[in-house]
């Protein structure tokens, strides 16, 4: 969540802006890691229930904040003496009121997607399931470049296109992760990680590069390990792993907020990003005490559930 924060508040519309890192895995990471949970469900759930609590979760506070940001630009427009629909655009029926938001439904569609395809590889179906769809978000990725450019989507189903190797490679790391013998689903860990560096390292041999590789050549392990390591147990790092999609819907009006901030103006990236960081980590806060208060509210600007309920949940 740190590296999506960092990497807008360093975006500038006039040049390309360079990833704090490198490389820009932190999104990529996280798509990886939504449809892996999604895959990895060893309890069976109706497809109307499970689409029901999706759609609660994403779709939801996609509707309510895509309002909250449609009400700041208006506001702004008419604040400066523009037409009150000068930053509103017709793509906003499917991207919502910011542009970042356009996740939460990509999150859902992925999301059935994801649940399909473990229904598809169920039981003695998981090592096949997993090892295919491990190929399938290969072969999708090295095709990425030249699927643009034949799809021409619009945004930001572009995106959406882009995401389309993270379903299918968590997929094959949430149906590995099924695989009960410990050596066969060590050995599909490795062939995943493996298949998911195969672009950057030949790729270019066949396809048009495509600046996805590199994404996913860290994404991918990097979710791998995030599900094989047990890391000590540290309460700061849950709380704010639990508030991360929190952090993720608010950053962009809190972004808009610090850049009127005199202070912070010319001042080093890492002030900024940290500033922009904590005053999304404070509204979230804050909104979830103005919720319990009142009893009810917005899903997300409440602390979420424990992560390790959410993971069961997924």
């Amino acid at each position: 969540m740190l590296s999506i924060v960092a990497f807008h508040v360093r975006w500038t519309a006039n040049e390309v802006t360079e990833p704090l890192l490198g490389i820009s895995f932190g999104l990529t990471t996280l798509q990886v890691i939504l449809c892996a949970l999604v895959a990895r469900g060893a309890r069976e759930v109706s497809a109307g229930r499970f689409l029901e609590r999706r759609a609660g979760r994403l779709l939801k506070p996609w509707l309510v904040w895509s309002l909250v940001y449609l009400a700041v630009q208006v506001a702004q427009s008419v604040r400066y003496g523009h037409g009150w629909d000068d930053q509103l655009d017709p793509s906003m029926w499917l991207v919502g009121g910011a542009f970042h938001l356009w996740f939460l439904p990509y999150g859902f569609a992925a999301s059935a997607a994801a649940f399909g395809l473990l229904h598809l590889t169920r039981g003695s179906r998981a090592s096949g399931g997993a090892a295919l769809a491990a190929l399938l978000g290969g072969l999708t990725l090295l095709a990425s470049s030249a699927s643009r450019v034949v799809l021409d989507p619009w945004p930001p189903l572009d995106l959406w296109l882009d995401g389309l190797p993270a379903v299918f490679f968590g997929v094959s790391i949430g149906r590995a992760l099924a695989v009960p013998d410990p050596r066969r689903r060590r050995g599909l860990l490795l062939v995943i990680a493996g298949v998911s560096l195969v672009p950057v390292a030949v790729g270019a041999t066949w396809f048009p590069w495509s600046q996805l590789w590199a994404r996913y050549a860290v994404a991918v392990p990097l979710a791998l390990v995030g599900f094989q390591w047990r890391a000590p147990s540290s309460r700061p790092l849950t709380w704010l792993a639990e508030r991360n999609m929190g952090v993720y819907v608010v950053h962009v009006l809190v972004l808009q907020a610090a850049d009127r901030v005199s202070l912070l103006q010319g001042a080093p990236d890492g002030l900024r990003i940290l500033a922009v960081y904590s005053g999304s980590l404070a509204m979230v806060v804050g909104l979830g005490a103005g919720k319990r208060a009142l009893g009810g509210g917005v899903r997300w600007a409440r602390p979420a559930q424990r992560v390790g309920n959410a993971m069961r949940a997924s």
